[in-house]
């Protein structure tokens, strides 16, 4: 097995464990996040209000509602984004001429981690559409029964072109945020660890769930306009575009509408990142020892 196929493997399968961490951990907040988000007033005491709404209506696993589609492609979505990221790094290090896992500048980082968000927009868009549309459903209102009937029902209405409804303002938070994550992640994580020592498992999660704040902080009002977009109708839509839909966000909470639902996404962010990176260093680390590459015969 060559190096790129082995580091691409392993990249394939620790960024999925660390993204299976990641959902399982985050899902309830996001479900808060986005019940908020569809909201139709701005209340500093909606995100406790919602989740007591929804524990009370459908218990506990009513926060887990819309979790089988990212959970069901989470290798595919993590896959992306950290192979996308660990190739732009190796190919950075290629045209530096620096060696194999040698550090790269801050600059080198940022351009590899807003590249690995344009591939990651590609696979998130349809999946979070599906994941948006199951989450703001209620049990007193079901329009799809499932996954594949939600699937089903845009295709029919939309075409299969309609499952990437809302990707510009995916791109729109995945490139800067791409850049913003791995940025801080590795920025942060070198600042703790003492030269010519590994990372704490400590600095490992506090890392990781910094970036993730710093993400979400950075991108959350892209978010807002996704979720608006995903979620209106296919037959009738009320917005016809990213811009109009942004306008009428405005117009309608002022500033302040673009911030809905910031209090969940931020508190998930940092527990929910903390898994992921903790988990993608350890079954990283754990592979390349487990699978170490082998030397080229001549």
């Amino acid at each position: 097995m060559s190096w790129d196929i082995r580091n691409f493997a392993l990249d394939v399968v620790a960024g999925s464990c660390g993204g299976a961490g990641q959902i399982i951990v985050g899902h309830p907040f996001d479900t808060i996040k986005v019940k908020l988000q569809m909201s139709a007033s701005v209340s500093d005491h909606g995100a406790v209000s919602i989740f007591r709404q929804v524990v009370k209506s459908e218990g506990l696993p009513g926060l887990f509602r819309g979790i089988a589609p990212p959970l069901a492609t989470v290798s595919v979505l993590n896959a992306v984004l950290f192979s996308a990221n660990g190739y732009l790094r190796g190919m950075a290090r290629k045209i530096s001429n620096l060696p194999e896992n040698a550090p790269l500048t801050t600059s080198m980082y940022a351009a590899c981690g807003a590249g690995s968000g344009v591939f990651m927009a590609a696979v998130a868009c349809p999946t979070e559409l599906v994941k948006c549309r199951l989450q703001i459903q209620s049990e007193g209102h079901v329009s799809y029964k499932g996954p594949m009937d939600c699937i089903r029902s845009i295709i029919r209405n939309r075409g299969i072109l309609g499952m990437y409804k809302g990707l510009t303002p995916t791109l729109l938070r995945e490139v800067p945020g791409g850049l913003a994550y791995f940025t801080c992640y590795e920025v942060l994580k070198k600042s703790l660890t003492d030269v010519g020592k590994a990372p704490s498992q400590s600095t490992l999660l506090l890392s990781g769930g910094v970036a993730g704040v710093v993400y979400w902080g950075s991108t959350y009002p892209f978010d807002i306009i996704k979720t608006r977009i995903q979620t209106d109708s296919d037959v009738s839509p009320r917005y016809k575009s990213t811009a109009d839909c942004a306008t009428a966000i405005y117009k309608e909470s002022g500033l302040r509408g673009f911030f809905r639902g910031v209090s969940p996404a931020l508190i998930r962010a940092f527990p929910a990142n903390a898994a992921c990176f903790f988990l993608f260093e350890t079954v990283s680390g754990y592979l390349s020892k487990s699978f170490p590459a082998q030397a080229h015969v001549a």
